[in-house]
């Protein structure tokens, strides 16, 4: 087993107050329950999607396994490492050396005061690599592997296109040969044709490089393309979970059902 998340839950406001929820707002203190008791696993190689609408707590989530956030409760076992106990440098070691994240919003995830291949090397440059030839090498390789031209490499993330800016981000994320990438809603804003060109550059990197994926998405088609497993949140809670197919073909959940009806 890669990784294991145990009963994670999260909540965003007063700590101090004996919260009464109703859906996952506390009608004491308006605090909010983004994520509550929420288990799962992923094997190496395999593809989970977290679907659900906005608000549903599945990019708090993802955010949290990625250890930009901290969790109220709950564990992470990565290779049987309980990376919530690590102090912060050996987090930050293991999200280099060992995690990959696209972020929503190519601004979260990229520097636009640097080159795209500067982007790239950085990662390279935070896992221990110091010969200058080399880093840039691999730094080229990586752009090309994601169909950005050597002409380009020297440009800014600001004069690319979003789409472009999202295959940056993917090649910074697999500079360090990951065990797992997360990817948070990777396609939103993006026309259906460029969706399609990232979703068919994802499947190919996980089939070269046998990674394990997480996909964060409102979009069930996007989640079928990609996904073995997928689980539904609403309110910060799991309401069903399992086989991809068969979630979309028989949805039991009504929220679940809901979300299927959407896309037909």
């Amino acid at each position: 087993m890669l990784l294991e998340v145990k009963k994670i839950s999260k909540i965003f406001g007063d700590q101090n107050c004996k919260h009464e929820f109703k859906d996952n707002r506390c009608i004491k203190c308006g605090a909010i329950l983004a994520l509550d008791n929420i288990s799962f696993d992923l094997d190496l190689g395999e593809t989970l999607g977290i679907v659900g609408e906005s608000g549903s707590g599945k990019s708090t989530l993802l955010r949290i396994i990625y250890m930009d956030i901290e969790p109220d409760k709950g564990e992470e076992r990565l290779k049987g490492v309980n990376l919530f106990s690590l102090d912060s440098k050996r987090k930050r070691d293991v999200k280099v050396k060992n995690m990959g994240m696209v972020y929503q919003s190519p601004k979260e995830g990229l520097h636009y005061n640097i080159s795209v291949s500067a982007n790239v090397a950085e990662k390279l440059i935070d896992n221990g690599w110091r010969n200058f030839t080399k880093i840039k090498d691999k730094s080229v390789d990586l752009l090309n592997k994601v169909r950005i031209d050597d002409y380009r490499i020297k440009d800014y993330p600001s004069t690319f296109s979003l789409g472009m800016q999202q295959r940056v981000q993917i090649a910074k994320a697999i500079a360090n040969n990951p065990d797992l990438l997360l990817l948070d809603e990777p396609t939103a804003s993006l026309d259906v044709t460029v969706q399609a060109e990232i979703l068919d550059l994802i499947k190919q990197i996980q089939r070269e490089m046998n990674i394990a994926i997480i996909l964060v998405s409102h979009d069930l088609r996007v989640v079928k393309l990609l996904a073995e497993r997928v689980i539904v949140l609403k309110n910060g809670r799991i309401v069903e979970a399992g086989l991809t197919d068969q979630i979309l073909e028989d949805p039991q959940h009504e929220y679940t059902q809901r979300l299927v009806s959407s896309i037909l």
